[in-house]
């Protein structure tokens, strides 16, 4: 995982950024050139990669096959040239798409939309009904000076579980 923390979408809400600040940085002895992946690869209309980030933990792979149903995301390679990618003539379009960038834990997985646009300590999350669904999905709204950035799941166990549709 790159050190780039401080130009990350995830910044303020990583695990892995998170765990850094309670038990300091780790040292490592590894001397070898790191492999270089690609930092940004269209997994679907809404989904963006940074492949350096993923740590893969295959929480969206796990999540499109079982809760989506939707088995269109898998490892390629071995080792330190591990790859997600979806397979060949699929890509990441089903309804729960943007459900597997709320799961990342390291913001490998990114939205399109919200990709670089704004810091999320800078925004102001409001409590919220999901306007595309009849079934009244529980959301965060997330606006600065009256402009709305992301939407996100907010849990309801009797409504949406974690999900948006």
């Amino acid at each position: 995982h790159p050190l780039d923390c401080p130009i990350c979408d995830q910044a303020g809400e990583c695990r892995l950024q998170e765990f850094a600040t309670d038990y300091g940085r780790g040292y490592s002895r590894y001397a070898e050139r790191k492999n270089v992946k690609p930092k940004r690869t269209r997994l679907g209309p809404r989904v963006t990669l940074d492949d350096e980030r993923c740590i893969l933990c295959s929480r969206c792979i796990r999540f499109s096959q079982e809760v989506a149903k939707d088995d269109v995301l898998g490892f390629i390679d071995r080792g330190s040239f591990s790859t997600l990618t979806c397979f060949p003539g699929r890509e990441l379009a089903n309804n729960y798409s943007l459900n597997t960038v709320d799961i990342c834990p390291v913001g490998a997985l990114t939205s399109t939309d919200f990709r670089f646009k704004m810091r999320v300590w800078f925004l102001k999350e409001t409590k919220s009904i999901c306007p595309e669904s009849s079934a009244g999905c529980n959301t965060l709204v997330s606006s600065r000076e009256g402009e709305i950035y992301r939407i996100t799941p907010r849990r309801n166990d009797w409504v949406n579980d974690s999900w948006m549709t």
